[in-house]
């Protein structure tokens, strides 16, 4: 497991080119969380997918801004992630 986040923090580190450069939308059963939130579940992970592909991104327009890429997070127990913002579905 350590492993697989370990990837995925080298995959997005290779998203940031420049300095200036967006993060990627950062998904958790459909709601859009920040850069810092992502970091907090690191032991909750279950898997990650980054996705980069054009025809793919498309799909995720209505999150924002898709240049940078989407990480789609699945969590080993979904009810982990519920806060007052994101009370769940």
């Amino acid at each position: 497991m350590k492993r697989l986040i370990l990837i995925a923090m080298l995959l997005l580190a290779s998203f940031s080119v420049n300095a200036q450069q967006k993060d990627p939308i950062y998904l958790v059963n459909n709601c859009v969380i920040s850069t810092e939130e992502f970091n907090k579940l690191r032991d909750q992970i279950e898997s990650v997918t980054i996705v980069r592909e054009s025809e793919q991104l498309k799909l995720y327009e209505q999150f924002g801004d898709t240049s940078n890429g989407v990480v789609l997070i699945t969590l080993k127990d979904e009810h982990v992630w519920l806060t007052p913002e994101n009370p769940g579905s």
